[in-house]
């Protein structure tokens, strides 16, 4: 009458809740990205 009442009540809730949040954050953005890049000490 009743063989399996309950036979999978939560099987997987939460399978891959943070699988890769920051693959390749950038450790090395650019620290000096050329701020004068038109100079001319013979103007």
């Amino acid at each position: 009458p009743n063989p399996n009442p309950n036979p999978n009540p939560n099987p997987n809730p939460n399978p891959n809740p943070n699988p890769n949040p920051n693959p390749n954050p950038n450790p090395h953005p650019n620290p000096h990205p050329n701020p004068n890049p038109n100079t001319n000490p013979n103007l």
